[in-house]
């Protein structure tokens, strides 16, 4: 009998500027296990071909300004766009404004943490991102009767 391979996971820095990247990308690649490719995106094409993915986490910023491809630089507005093209991905939200985690929670995205937990506690905030890449995939978000009526 074929013994059955698990694909890699894969977490994706998606849309972060300059300075937070090698931040991020180093404090997960030093705290998560060998098994999880650590990747930054800064680029639409390779963003939607990622939230195909089902073994991957997509960490999106609140503000993708200086992203090359995003038509608009809100990440709750790359999360609509990416659930409306069925994404598999856990699109997970990084920002430190509640409202900003609300709005992407109601667009089909998951709460996750802001950039500030990343520089207090680099190790918890990967705890954290762990966490997320167990927890199952949030559904569609429900179709509101304003959405149904346009």
């Amino acid at each position: 009998m074929a013994k059955k391979t698990q694909s890699k996971k894969i977490v994706a820095v998606v849309g972060h500027c300059g300075m937070d990247v090698p931040f991020m990308t180093e404090t997960l690649q030093d705290n998560l296990p060998p098994t999880v490719e650590v990747v930054r995106v800064n680029d639409l094409a390779t963003a939607e071909r990622l939230a195909s993915d089902p073994n991957a986490t997509l960490l999106i910023n609140n503000n993708l300004i200086g992203s090359v491809g995003y038509d608009d630089p809100r990440g709750v507005d790359l999360i609509r766009s990416l659930k409306a093209k069925q994404a598999k991905a856990k699109l997970v939200m990084i920002s430190d404004y509640d409202e900003v985690q609300t709005e992407a929670l109601a667009v089909g995205g998951i709460r996750g943490m802001g950039k500030s937990l990343l520089y207090q506690n680099g190790a918890e905030f990967t705890d954290k991102v762990k966490k997320l890449m167990s927890q199952r995939k949030p559904r569609q978000p429900r179709k509101t009767a304003e959405a149904l009526t346009v």
